[in-house]
């Protein structure tokens, strides 16, 4: 599943921006591994908005413009983050395996 950030190309006071219109496939903070949100680079869902952290936490809220640079800022740390939560990922489920079914504990 790969995180999808959507924007509206426009154009403000004569200048280019990119509108934030809508996210998928982007996790809120309480589905993901607290190894990946304690840390940095991350990133998850937030109401109306996408939260990155890699130090400082910064916004992307939708309806609103941002320019070219912010952007590229955001889907830099973005990626990053995405390919570090892919290898915590494989850590855990390489770790987790087999722990499903059921238990039975006689008292």
């Amino acid at each position: 599943m790969r995180a999808k950030f959507i924007f509206e190309k426009v154009i403000e006071r004569g200048e280019k921006f990119l509108k934030f219109v809508r996210f998928e496939n982007v996790l809120r903070y309480e589905n993901l591994p607290d190894e990946y949100t304690q840390t940095t680079p991350s990133f998850w869902s937030f109401s109306d908005s996408i939260v990155t952290f890699n130090g400082d936490i910064r916004n992307l809220y939708l309806g609103v413009s941002y320019t070219l640079d912010e952007v590229a800022q955001h889907i830099g740390e973005a990626k990053r983050a995405g390919e570090r939560l892919t290898a915590i990922n494989r850590k855990l489920k390489k770790q987790n395996g087999g722990w499903a079914g059921t238990t039975e504990i006689e008292i």
